[in-house]
Parts: C-alpha cells; sequence; structure tokens
C-alpha cells in the first residue's frame, strides 16, 4: 500500500494478491478503528457496465471498473453508502495481482459512514477479494469473500506542527499545519445548583443496584471459584499445575538496567468449542519497583488465539484470592465458563499481530513491582468454530521490556464506566445510564495530563460506544466513538495532539449501548462474558495520586474519585445485605472519606458541532 496527501485529500493506492482465480469478481480496502469489519468504511472496487464508470481495464478481461463507498454493520455484505466518497482514478488486474488508486478528503461530511483520516494517527487497514455472481455488474454482483481477508495497522499521514504540542511527530510532504484552537473563556466553577438529597440517592441507588440473583449464581458462568454452588463444576475447570506458589517468568537482562521477560497462558488442549476464555495468573518481581517501556503480543496459536487482554490484581483486593487459588490449585490455565476471573484492573491488550510494538512515550513508563502491582491476569480468547480437537497453545501473552532505570513520569489509568446494568431481554437497542467524570473529581489533578491512549470495553451484548468532553463549559470534539462495536476486537486507540491535554476541571461522560436480542433474562454488571460491562479506560501521565476510578453510579450524582475498587465492592455488598441501613452508612462513609462525593453536572454554554471542518467535495484527481 503507498499513499500520499495533497491538501485535505488522501491518495491510496494499494494491491491484493488472490491464490484463486474464482475470487477476482471484487476487492477492496476498509479503514476499521478497532481492525474489525464491524464498523468498517469500505472502498469495494467491482466490476460496472456504467460507461461513466470506466477506468483502465485488466489485460485481455472484459468490462470496467467502479468504485462504491460502503460501510459494514456487521459481518454481512456492505452497505452502500447514500453519500459517496470514495473516488477511483485506476484499477486493474493483471495475474494474480489486483490494484487500485483511491482518493478521498481526510474528513467528510458522512460522519455517520466514513471514518476520518487522522494525522498523526495510525489505522487498521483491513481488505477482502472475492467472486462476483455470474451475469451481474456493480456492487450489486459481489459475493462472500471467505478466507480472502485481512487486516494491517499502519500510519500514513504524520503530523505537521508547532514543535510544543504534547507528542512528537515529524512532518510529510503536502501535509496541512494544525491550527491552533482559539482562546477560550475563563474556568467557570461548577454550579452550587441543588443535588438529590442523600436519603433520596440511597433509595435510587439500591433499587438501580438490585440484581435478578441475589448473591448467587444463576448459571455456571457467573460463578467465583470459591462459590459453594460452583464445587460440582470444578472438574470441569482445565488446571495445568497442582497447588503452591507461582514461579517468576524468566527475565532475560539487556544491560544497562534493561530487561525482558514473556508473560504467558499454556494450555495443554485447546476445547473445541467455538468461544473460549482461559485466565492464567502470573507473579511479577517485587524486589524493586520497575516501568513497563514497551510490548509486544505473542500468540502461542496462529489461528485459534483471537487476542489477549491483561489485567492488574489490586493488592488489597484481588491479590489475597488469586493468591489462595494459586496455592489450592496452581497459576491456570481456569477455563472461564466455570472459574471466574479474579483481576480487575485492566491494564494492558495483546492485540492483532499486524500491530508493531507497543511503546510508552519516552518519559513515562507503566509500572508494576515494589509498592505496585505483584500478579496479572492473563485472559485469552480462543475462538474455534470448526471444533478442532487436539490443539494446544505452547504460550500466548506479552513480552515486556522493562526498565530499573525509573522514567520521570508513570503512566496512570484513568476509568470511566458504569456499574449499573440492568439490560432487559430481547431487545435490540438499550442504551444504558450515562456515567461522567465530573469537573469536581478532575479538578484533584494537580496539573494538566496528557492522555496517551484509550481503550473502550464492553462484552458480546455490546453495540456501540458514544463519550463526551466538556471543558469551561464548552463542548468539545469526543475523544472516541465506536458505533459498531466488537467484543472480539480490542485494542488502544491513539489520541490526536490537538486532544491530548485533559485539564483540571474538563468532564468526560460514556454512554454504552446494547443489544439483548436472543437473550431471555436481564443481563447485570459483571465479569463473566455472559454478564456485561461498561468501560472506558484512559492511559495518561504524570499519574495522579488517589484517582483511578471517575465515574458516577447509574443515574445518580453519586461518583466515585477513588483508586478503590473496594469501595465498589463494599456498595455492591451492601445493597446485597437488602438493609438499607447499611447501604446509606456505606455511602455516607465512602462520602465522608472524599473518596466520592455527589456531583453536579458542567453546563455547556457552546455547544460542538461534528462537521466541522469537514468536505462534502469529492477530489476531482
Amino acid at each position: 500500500m503507498l499513499w500520499r496527501a495533497q491538501g485535505d485529500a488522501v491518495y491510496i493506492h494499494f494491491k491484493i494478491r488472490e491464490t484463486d482465480s474464482s475470487q477476482r469478481g471484487w476487492f477492496a480496502l476498509g479503514l476499521s478503528t478497532m481492525g474489525s469489519m464491524k464498523g468498517a468504511d469500505i472502498a469495494m472496487i467491482h466490476r460496472s457496465a456504467d460507461i461513466a464508470m470506466i477506468h483502465r481495464s485488466d489485460s485481455g478481461a472484459a468490462g470496467t471498473w467502479a468504485v462504491t463507498d460502503c460501510h459494514a454493520v456487521d459481518f454481512i455484505t456492505p452497505v452502500r453508502d447514500e453519500i459517496q466518497d470514495w473516488k477511483l482514478l485506476d484499477a486493474a488486474v493483471t495475474g494474480s495481482i489486483m490494484s487500485a488508486t483511491v482518493v478521498r478528503r481526510m474528513k467528510t461530511c458522512d460522519l455517520e459512514n466514513d471514518i476520518e483520516i487522522k494525522r498523526g494517527l495510525g489505522s487498521f487497514f483491513v481488505f477482502a477479494n472475492g467472486p462476483a455472481i455470474d451475469g451481474v455488474k456493480g456492487f450489486d454482483s459481489i459475493r462472500y469473500h471467505g478466507d480472502d481477508r485481512g487486516q494491517q495497522f499502519r500510519q500514513i499521514l504524520d503530523l505537521l506542527k508547532p514543535a510544543n504540542t504534547p507528542k512528537a511527530a515529524a512532518a510529510d510532504a503536502g501535509a496541512v499545519a494544525i491550527i491552533a484552537e482559539a482562546a477560550e473563556p475563563a474556568v467557570t466553577p461548577a454550579t452550587a445548583a441543588s443535588v438529590t438529597e442523600p436519603h433520596v440517592l440511597v433509595e435510587n441507588l439500591r433499587k438501580q443496584l438490585v440484581m435478578s440473583n441475589t448473591g448467587k449464581c444463576s448459571s455456571t458462568d457467573c460463578c467465583n471459584h470459591n462459590s459453594a454452588s460452583c464445587n460440582d463444576k470444578n472438574d470441569e475447570a482445565v488446571i495445568a499445575k497442582a497447588g503452591g506458589e507461582a514461579p517468576l517468568p524468566q527475565v532475560v537482562p539487556l544491560g544497562n538496567g534493561n530487561y525482558r521477560t514473556d508473560i504467558l497462558c499454556k494450555v495443554a488442549e485447546i476445547p473445541d468449542v467455538e468461544t473460549t476464555y482461559m485466565t492464567c495468573y502470573i507473579r511479577m518481581p517485587v524486589d524493586k519497583r520497575y516501568h513497563i517501556t514497551k510490548y509486544t503480543t505473542l500468540y502461542g496459536h496462529k489461528t485459534l488465539v483471537h487476542h489477549s487482554v491483561i489485567y492488574a490484581c489490586l493488592t488489597d483486593n484481588a491479590q489475597p484470592d488469586v493468591e489462595k487459588l494459586i496455592a489450592e490449585s496452581g497459576p491456570g490455565p481456569y477455563n472461564q465458563k466455570t472459574y471466574k476471573q479474579l483481576c480487575e484492573a485492566f491494564y494492558m491488550i495483546g492485540t492483532s499481530p499486524s500491530l508493531p510494538d507497543y511503546s510508552f512515550p519516552s518519559i513515562t513508563g507503566l509500572p508494576f513491582g515494589k509498592g505496585s502491582y505483584e500478579y496479572f491476569a492473563i485472559e485469552v480468547h480462543y475462538n474455534n468454530p470448526k471444533g478442532l480437537k487436539g490443539e494446544s497453545d505452547p504460550g500466548t501473552g506479552l513480552r515486556l521490556f522493562f526498565t530499573e532505570n525509573l522514567r520521570p513520569n508513570e503512566i496512570g489509568i484513568l476509568t470511566v464506566g458504569q456499574f449499573v446494568l440492568d439490560i432487559p431481554p430481547n431487545q435490540p437497542e438499550v442504551r444504558a445510564a450515562t456515567s461522567y467524570c465530573p469537573s469536581q473529581c478532575s479538578s484533584r489533578f494537580k496539573q494538566n495530563i496528557t492522555l496517551v491512549a484509550q481503550a473502550l470495553h464492553m462484552h458480546g451484548l455490546g453495540k456501540s460506544i458514544y463519550t463526551t468532553r466538556t471543558r469551561r463549559n464548552a463542548a468539545r470534539a469526543p475523544l472516541a466513538t465506536l458505533s459498531h462495536f466488537d467484543y472480539n476486537f480490542q485494542t488502544w486507540i491513539d489520541l490526536p495532539d490537538d486532544q491530548a491535554v485533559l485539564e483540571p476541571g474538563e468532564e468526560l461522560s460514556m454512554t454504552c449501548v446494547f443489544d439483548s436480542t436472543g437473550r431471555k433474562n436481564t443481563t447485570h454488571w459483571g465479569f463473566s462474558t455472559q454478564e456485561e460491562m461498561c468501560f472506558w479506560w484512559i492511559y495518561y501521565y504524570p499519574a495522579q495520586e488517589g484517582m483511578g476510578l471517575c465515574l458516577t453510579l447509574g443515574d445518580t450524582e453519586l461518583a466515585m474519585c477513588s483508586p478503590e475498587v473496594k469501595d465498589l465492592l463494599d456498595l455492591s455488598d451492601a445493597r446485597e445485605s437488602g438493609n438499607n441501613q447499611t447501604l446509606t452508612d456505606t455511602v455516607d462513609r465512602i462520602v465522608n472519606s472524599t473518596r466520592a462525593l455527589y456531583a453536579q453536572r458542567l453546563n455547556v454554554d457552546r455547544t460542538y458541532n461534528p462537521k466541522q471542518g469537514c468536505n462534502a467535495n469529492v477530489p476531482v484527481r
């Protein structure tokens, strides 16, 4: 793939090599936020009989080529956009090579179906080719591509910008400078308007936290390994080791205080079912504090491993349970169909093999070790649709590069999310209560923070995620929007430099939308893949003491401004007790500790126009 920028237009020339001559009916290139076909913005190159669409034909073949601007709402035939923004300049099939040159504006005005190409940010490019229906030409002729598809991660446009922006990037020929935003009005303090009285809030919270399973597992999918109702199911777990202390991973010295280690989940036999989630627990060195500077994904099985997620085990919450489990049964692997994953702090993602190493900015590091995390949980998703038997995984996880030479700034993780989820069954669209990180919480930041990357997370019912950002009573461009969420494709999403600085007093919000079609019972929040989540994790620096959670619960004004996940667990326990006084006392205790408060949303005096800077004109050439 080759590319160049001219003004606000991007020219892309790409080639696809096909392995079967019957797969030459069409070929396509698409932009994808997460690497999935679902939600991709696609330029579909296909045969056309329209004389106005003539482009270079391949030698010896009849017909002409055309492009259709389309998008994928699911793993089905893409849908043609009402607004056509891609222009085809050249197309050909020569032997086994299909090639095309297309051009499009970086930011079109079709905000619903097109993905903006942003300078300095990488994107996933998905591609495919397939057969055409005999005797049919045009977009309607395309047929299923089968295994002839793939993805690659590329940064195609660097930034040309002032040197004092928070991230450094080189300039590319023909780039357009980023224009600094106009000065904004002075910060307006949050108003002291009335909030819900505490006793009313507690009652609302109690009602919203009521769950159909009052502390008991309604299926093996929600079972904790210590649950009595799971005891008769424990023999279903795949356990590689007997109990005892988890061994430390082998550490390779690289010189000058730098090291490398592989943290892996090894599975002797991958289950012969379509979807399996396995968890392994890893004990890390704690002789001193270390900074992770870079990591890369390791795939033990090249075809059945879909992705992996690494969680940090919080010292006061998950670690005692993890140590008990390891002492009794070993570090894993544990099948999540039976054993609930214990660690709750989202930390790293094992992403697509096409991604380069994930490197943190040179002045930052992700901590572990002394005074930080001692245990990680590796969660591996296996996708085995053909039910292959006897397959093993010698080790999937991450290769960590870390140093004892601590960098000036530690990476922090800001968590916005909704813990109160009650999703009714068999509904095509259920919008959860918006959760927000209020200005009263972000005002605790001691300085501006620099946002590095973000990840959005739901489970299998996840449909879409929308975020907002408000600074000084003015709505800003959202940091992320996923109109077509796909649980099977998760990765860190970079942030453009002009959105990377978060000031104290800003407000963030997120709204998760779910599709519960096919479910027979209400789905609640939980760690199991049969339960649901709604999270927005943001890497930032420098890490702020006392910050981690920044979110509201349900549609109440109770906001958590705390590193303590335990506070949420205490609220859950108080709710399950069924005693209103216990719940009231728990809320009062957390609020009095200043780890929670009654929040007030910022008034928005200036709205954000999402079409600002878009160009609806298709490039001429």
